[in-house]
């Protein structure tokens, strides 16, 4: 068993060394990352070139065909000369590197292709054959005419012909989808050493210092002769292990996000399909681990009382477009209405927490759009009965079941399913809202009919504020 007491300079050293190793985590990701969008962009290039050079053949055999049929039509003649020249332009870029973006390096990874021997013939020889017996039909090379003919009549010959290019589109493609394994593995790797370093992380510091953190606790409440006294050492300590708490979230987001940086380069990139929806995953699935750290640190600074409204004047129509701004894009790439409505009733300033109010809105909308795949979504702000003002975001999606709206705001329930409803989550997002709209004189209600879309309000007192520059100027009028 560990030590019930650890040394600050003990856990600080720990510290420290855990953030080098993450450090090193990062720079290495950094490093994999280039080198899987250097080599991901070289073959995907190279599968596109050595697809359009089995099409050019192809176009290269047709324009043969008319210009024999119209040998006095020039435009036949200079389409054939341009499609020869770019098909061996294209065979020499694939085999030696040089051009359309193809490098020497990567000629050299690729060389086996084109010089392995099949059925007695590299096919640099066939492509060289092919393009000699060309000319020598079109009388720009030495040789027999009625041979070159004959071979590019041949259709046995021209589909072996043809059969080789395939070959080598599928050779590439094999290499780059080896190459995409390789990283997919390293990249594994590397997720499974930056876990390995978090859990020693909690292993090492956070266990150990939360075993510190209790047993101060333990120590001032036995220390304290009045309970008002003891209460308030108890908020510090709690304000304390709260603060370490999100210390440490930060320290566990830094290298998601770092993650989802490098996952969001790579997708840029020409992927095989399968991995770029394997990759796609990986990204969704660092978006909700970091939405969840951050929901159970709000979860715990509400559970113990740690949260506290700070009010400002606040413009809320500004607030309300530029909070839903990103979900204004995604709804429209859905293709689904998105409007904003405030009732002219309603001050342009009031008095609210920017940053409370905000991830009320956030939380809602974000909701309503991931729900709905057809009609609308609107956000509406209007005055309410009693002084208050009621902001809605209604939309036309799946709704909710009655039975099922009663676990909304329950806390760490997974939402019960619906048909064509997405499960699953921590269950934390609307409980949240729902007690800081509490904190905040105010009630978060819901009201939906299964299939035929939800409206979540949120209620909150009315309080008009002056705008700041009104303010100002009545300050230095006095």
């Amino acid at each position: 068993m560990l030590e019930a007491r650890i040394e600050p300079q003990t856990l600080w050293r720990r510290y420290v060394f855990a953030l080098v190793l993450i450090a090193g985590f990062l720079i290495t990701s950094h490093v994999m990352a280039l080198l899987a969008l250097s080599g991901g962009e070289e073959g995907s290039t190279a599968i596109n070139i050595s697809g359009r050079q089995r099409m050019l053949s192809q176009r290269v055999l047709a324009l043969k065909e008319r210009e024999i049929a119209e040998p006095n039509n020039r435009a036949f003649t200079a389409a054939l000369d341009t499609s020869i020249d770019l098909f061996v332009r294209s065979h020499k870029a694939l085999s030696e590197g040089g051009e359309f973006g193809l490098t020497t390096e990567g000629a050299e990874n690729r060389r086996w292709i084109y010089e392995t021997e099949r059925d007695g013939q590299t096919l640099n020889q066939e492509v060289a054959n092919f393009v000699e017996q060309l000319q020598v039909l079109r009388g720009k090379a030495r040789g027999d005419q009625e041979a070159a003919r004959a071979f590019l009549s041949d259709l046995e010959a021209t589909d072996g012909f043809l059969l080789a290019l395939d070959l080598a589109v599928r050779d590439l493609e094999a290499q780059a989808a080896a190459d995409v394994n390789l990283m997919r593995r390293l990249s594994t790797l590397g997720l499974i050493a930056a876990l390995i370093i978090l859990i020693l992380e909690a292993r090492f510091i956070f266990w150990p210092a939360q075993r510190a953190v209790a047993s101060a606790f333990h120590e001032v409440m036995a220390s304290l002769d009045a309970a008002e006294a003891a209460r308030e050492k108890v908020k510090r300590v709690l304000r304390a292990r709260t603060a370490f708490f999100a210390n440490m979230s930060e320290d566990l987001q830094t290298p998601l996000r770092i993650l989802r940086d490098y996952v969001d380069r790579i997708l840029l990139s020409e992927l095989p399909g399968t991995v770029g929806r394997q990759l796609a995953l990986v990204q969704r699935a660092s978006q909700q681990m970091e939405q969840i750290i951050n929901d159970v640190l709000d979860v715990r600074l509400l559970e113990e009382g740690l949260v506290e409204i700070q009010e400002e004047p606040l413009e809320l129509t500004k607030l309300i477009e530029k909070t839903t701004d990103f979900y204004r894009q995604k709804a429209e790439r859905k293709g689904i209405r998105f409007d904003i409505s405030v009732a002219p009733e309603i001050p342009s300033w009031i008095w609210a927490d920017p940053k409370r109010l905000s991830q009320i809105i956030d939380n809602l909308v974000s909701n309503a759009v991931k729900h709905t795949h057809e009609g609308s979504v609107t956000v509406r702000a209007g005055t309410f009965r009693g002084g208050r003002w009621a902001l809605e975001v209604v939309d036309t999606g799946e709704g909710i079941s009655f039975t099922s709206q009663d676990e909304l705001f329950r806390r760490f329930v997974k939402k019960p399913g619906e048909p064509g409803r997405s499960t699953g989550g921590t269950g934390l997002g609307l409980p949240i809202c729902h007690d800081l709209a509490r904190l905040m004189d105010g009630q978060l209600s819901v009201e939906s009919v299964l299939g035929h879309g939800s409206t979540f309000r949120a209620v909150l007192p009315l309080k008009l504020a002056e705008a700041p520059h009104q303010l100002n100027a009545a300050v230095d009028a006095a």
